[in-house]
């Protein structure tokens, strides 16, 4: 159902743009946004039932389930599903009126009968959520007040044992300070407070914020448009949270269904001890983490000769699990929306640098795109030798080249915009077709040419089982100062290119704010329309690249100097902000419909 959701979700993004076609908007209004609140009323009757049982399992721990059981859930989740599809479907059914201007609203689409219906389910809707609600706090208080009451009994037991055992030392002091019990009773009230909390984050401020927006499309009188404006702001803000739902909801599953992290660990061939820190389970010799020996000392998964590390807390491989699966969330959107801007630019015309600029920022990102799978699926623990050995010989080499040319592209698209803006009466050499489409050349040699291709060659060693997590000990003596190179370059490249951007973007809005002036214009909406044009773009570049390279600068360092016990913390971070670079690629394509309007206007057609 997640996956369908996102998909509904696209659907009402291209509505929301007010690009989309009417037709589209007629299909979102007849049958994806009934079909996205049919999903999300049977998450929250499906959330309640889930509280449900999780209260009876606590308060009677010792009640098994049999076969009879599960067939009267099987039959009570198929009449959720029923009861909601019977509710939907006259919706769509009744939305059959054609629009009678190109801007309409969904009511207007509705039969009368529609309408009546429509004020019917939203009712029941109400009505399911705040019993729900009801549900889900009954159940968690009571929950919360069993497991604190088990606690307080294990703990004055523990306390007794310590009174009649005062010689017991180290374990009676732990025994009385009720030790091992507490990482676990705060394990347990953090899963229980998870649930509540996404619950409320993504469900209850919509439902607050419907009350003041239905009435203010049902009571005229008692609210003016600045008011109804606010209060259709407000509910759209909020329905987008709620969404949020099926992006946390498999958090849920991981930590409250063991079998589903049993699932989980076995598809990417992960010990079962590998999150043990994460979902609470047990402190034994089988939960140590990852990289951690039975007797506290950590060690690499990448060390290649045995050697002790410093004593890390936390587990890579947890974290590269999480670093994947944030990479496998990126590419499907990064790939659709650089393939429908690709597919835009095959049909536009290059008019001008700027367009040009544009084309090949398009062909970097969607070159970025592909990389990313190899990119996620090499960052998995189970990943095999040979798959890590293709991502540091090929795809990761590719991934940076096309990171990098997007970067010197903007750099490119802000002196254009510069030129057209601070001097729109001049001829540079550089404002010249032919001279743009040689310089998105120039670019895509320099990088390819000058440092991919070098990279794949010096990357000659044959990768083994102990070094096939680290792309530096694929690469020899002779590659290890080349390597050195590259990184300053770039680093310098990126460098350089934010202080044009800066430079640039600084000069425009200077222009912008005196062209208003010696206009006399009080037009403050198209001041905050450019100042916003002129952020968005900075704030994008800055966002997504420099904390890469804030970390660059360390990283690589320690890397080149092959430090066995490289900080895991340190991996960790890098490998966030690398993929907060990746996010580029799905950020660009916004940038073109607010910055291009042959690209808006080809999007639109």
């Amino acid at each position: 159902m997640i996956r369908f959701v996102i998909l509904l979700l696209l659907w009402q993004i291209l509505s929301d743009s007010n690009m989309a076609s009417v037709g589209l908007r007629v299909f979102v209004c007849r049958a994806s946004s009934v079909l996205f609140y049919l999903t999300m009323y049977i998450s929250i009757l499906f959330f309640g039932l889930i509280s449900v049982d999780r209260c009876r399992k606590t308060l009677r721990p010792f009640r098994g389930t049999d076969a009879a059981r599960l067939t009267r859930r099987k039959l009570l989740s198929g009449a959720v599903w029923c009861l909601m599809l019977a509710l939907c479907v006259p919706n769509v059914a009744l939305t059959s009126k054609a629009p009678a201007a190109p801007r309409f609203k969904c009511s207007d689409l509705k039969t009368e009968a529609g309408l009546w219906w429509h004020e019917v389910v939203n009712h029941v809707c109400q009505v399911i959520f705040w019993a729900n609600l009801a549900t889900v706090v009954t159940c968690y208080t009571l929950i919360t007040k069993e497991l604190y009451v088990s606690y307080s009994r294990t703990k004055a037991r523990g306390a007794g044992g310590a009174m009649q055992r005062p010689s017991g030392g180290g374990n009676a002091a732990v025994a009385a300070t009720g030790g091992p019990s507490q990482p676990k009773r705060r394990s347990v009230s953090g899963n229980v407070f998870l649930v509540l909390a996404v619950f409320f984050v993504c469900f209850v401020p919509f439902h607050f914020a419907r009350v003041p927006y239905t009435m203010s499309q049902t009571r005229v009188r008692l609210f003016d448009c600045q008011l109804k404006l606010f209060f259709f702001q407000l509910k759209e803000s909020t329905l987008w949270l709620s969404s949020l739902n099926s992006l946390l909801d498999p958090l849920i599953y991981f930590f409250l269904c063991r079998s589903f992290r049993a699932a989980l660990f076995k598809t990417l061939s992960l010990p079962p001890a590998t999150c043990s820190w994460l979902a609470g389970r047990g402190s034994g010799p089988s939960s140590v983490p990852l990289g951690t020996s039975s007797a506290g000392e950590s060690t690499m998964t990448s060390n290649s000769t045995g050697l002790d590390c410093p004593d890390i807390s936390i587990t890579y491989g947890a974290y590269a699990v999480i670093v994947s699966c944030m990479y496998f969330c990126t590419f499907p959107i990064g790939l659709f929306l650089n393939g429908l801007a690709a597919w835009i630019c095959v049909h536009l015309h290059s008019t001008s640098p700027f367009i040009v600029y544009l084309k090949h920022l398009v062909a970097a990102d969607l070159l970025l795109s592909f990389t990313i799978p190899f990119m996620a699926a090499s960052h998995l623990p189970g990943a095999t030798v040979s798959l890590k050995a293709f991502a540091c010989r090929y795809s990761n080499v590719i991934f940076y080249c096309c990171l990098y040319t997007s970067i010197v592209l903007m750099g490119l698209i802000s002196l254009d915009r510069f030129f057209k803006i601070v001097r729109p009466g001049g001829k540079l050499l550089g404002q010249s077709l032919v001279v743009s489409h040689v310089t998105a050349a120039c670019v895509w040699a320099m990088l390819f040419v000058g440092t991919a291709v070098p990279t794949i060659i010096l990357t000659n060693l044959n990768p083994s089982k102990t070094t096939g997590d680290q792309c530096m000990s694929l690469t020899g003596e002779a590659g290890l100062r080349p390597h050195q190179y590259v990184i300053t370059f770039v680093k310098s490249l990126f460098w350089s290119v934010s202080v044009v951007i800066v430079v640039c973007y600084i000069c425009i809005t200077k222009r912008i704010i005196e062209s208003f002036r010696k206009s006399g214009s009080n037009n403050s909406q198209g001041k905050r329309k450019a100042k916003l044009r002129v952020f968005l773009i900075v704030l994008v570049f800055f966002t997504c690249f420099t904390p890469l390279h804030i970390m660059h600068i360390t990283f690589s360092y320690r890397e080149t100097q092959k430090s066995v016990c490289t900080d895991q913390r340190m991996k960790v971070a890098y490998d966030m902000t690398l993929w907060l670079s990746s996010t580029n690629a799905c950020l660009d394509p916004l940038l073109y419909v607010y910055l291009c309007k042959e690209f808006r206007a080809q999007l639109v057609q």
